[in-house]
């Protein structure tokens, strides 16, 4: 990588924002990195010293921008409002894609404030989604919390203010998202309250929206996407009137009350991996938070993030896409019994791929994914343990049964003909998984890149 671009270092003088842009014709490209430079001149508090010429990193184009320290540090916001809503506008047109959104990391925590406090409590949110980062402009999310007021309108996201409150510890590194609702269990109303607990210590990286809209479009709201090495910790509370009670360790659980729906009931609940496949959870803050307090507050527990948890800050706009809407998704929001030994569309292209394997024909596309077949262990395993990687892996190859066949006669086919190569690939692939940086890559372009690389390897070995 180019050393201009390395965002631990800077000069004395100002202070450096890197830009990257998924790949796309450089004609878009040069678009797009036209309108960082007009939300410069937008923003008259933003004294800019420079700006590279874009360069082509592996699947992405990157520049970077170099300029004063702000006068005041919450002015970042102000400029990144500016720079994402120029962006959403361009890349709402036809000949544009939401996987095209940029993506600017802000490193040095120089841009953020010192201003230092143990905790900030009762920040008020009024949506909670876990999902999957599907690439730089969009949230795959598999399940909601939020709560409609009860006369919402038909088609409005007219939700309760003042219900859910979210309390950053920072002296303790942790994020709380507490709730309380009204449940019915064995015929008796009970209070339940709902904790969502994770730490600084398994955030892998931040990401701030700052022009997440409702569907009015009114103003600018921030939504805080936190992307985790492990799911957060569930737990309930029944609330008898007894503080001791209510504040104790909880029952654990992954069942997670999606709050009241627009007919003022609660909906049902998610399927059983909603919580624990999903690697992000997103906090959607309240109307309030748009106020010039809200967005003080709001920067300072950016700050206080930045600090605590030594993770760069990224900025993107990121569009919701439900995937979690009608029974079928709910409950079975993947391919069904996609890896299950009496799954025959799986099971079959093991048994096709293994050396033994008789008779040596390739099994028939079968879409419904539910007969029976046989083991082998490798084949397996690799590809059993890319699933267990979660929603980001799912998101890409369970969604629809043809996606799922086509990797399995890819990963199938591969280990026919070379059954070490294919480990190695694969084992390689679960490896940058694992490491992806944000914006994700597709699933399909890293095999056929550690295919080639493989290949290339082999080639210098033998010359």
């Amino acid at each position: 990588m180019n050393p201009s671009l390395e965002m631990l270092e800077m000069s004395n003088s100002s202070l450096r924002i890197k830009c990257t842009i998924p790949e796309m014709t450089e004609e878009k490209m040069r678009e797009l990195y036209a309108l960082f430079f007009k939300a410069t001149q937008e923003h008259d508090r933003t004294n800019m010293t420079s700006m590279s010429a874009p360069i082509l990193v592996k699947e992405a184009y990157e520049f970077v921008v170099e300029v004063l320290p702000f006068a005041q540090k919450r002015d970042l916001f102000d400029l990144m409002h500016i720079f994402y809503t120029l962006a959403k506008d361009k890349i709402s047109q036809p000949q544009y894609a939401t996987h095209m959104m940029p993506v600017a990391l802000v490193s040095s925590p120089d841009f953020f404030s010192n201003f230092c406090t143990p905790a900030h409590t009762s920040v008020p949110i009024q949506s909670l989604y876990f999902g999957n980062i599907m690439n730089s402009g969009a949230l795959g999310v598999h399940w909601t919390v939020e709560f409609y007021k009860p006369k919402a309108k038909y088609n409005q996201r007219d939700r309760e203010q003042e219900i859910m409150f979210t309390s950053f510890e920072h002296d303790r590194g942790s994020v709380t998202v507490r709730f309380k609702f009204k449940e019915q269990k064995d015929h008796q109303i009970q209070n339940v309250e709902f904790a969502v607990k994770f730490y600084y210590n398994a955030i892998r990286r931040i990401i701030v929206d700052p022009i997440s809209r409702d569907d009015d479009r009114r103003g600018k709201k921030f939504r805080f996407h936190f992307d985790l090495n492990c799911p957060p910790e569930v737990r309930s509370f029944i609330d008898h009137g007894n503080d001791k009670m209510r504040y104790g360790d909880g029952k654990r659980m992954i069942y997670l009350s999606r709050g009241w729906g627009k007919d003022g009931r609660e909906s049902s609940g998610p399927h059983a991996l909603a919580v624990p496949d999903s690697s992000v959870v997103c906090l959607e803050f309240s109307d309030d938070m748009q106020e010039d307090r809200g967005v003080r507050e709001l920067f300072e527990i950016l700050s206080r993030l930045r600090v605590r948890s030594s993770i760069p800050i990224e900025f993107a706009s990121l569009d919701l896409l439900n995937l979690h809407y009608g029974y079928y998704a709910r409950h079975f929001p993947y391919v069904k019994d996609a890896i299950d030994p009496k799954n025959a569309a799986y099971m079959d292209r093991i048994k096709w791929a293994t050396p033994e394997a008789s008779p040596n024909k390739k099994p028939k596309k079968d879409d419904h994914l539910n007969k029976v077949g046989a083991v082998e262990f490798k084949l397996r395993y690799v590809i059993e343990a890319l699933l267990s990687r979660g929603a980001k892996v799912k998101d890409q190859l369970l969604l629809n049964a043809e996606t799922w066949a086509s990797f399995l006669d890819f990963v199938c086919g591969q280990y026919k003909q070379n059954a070490d190569k294919t480990l190695v690939v694969m084992e390689n692939v679960i490896n940058r998984i694992d490491e992806m940086s944000f914006p994700m890559t597709s699933i399909f372009r890293v095999m056929l890149e550690e295919v080639k690389a493989y290949d290339e390897l082999k080639m210098l070995n033998d010359a």
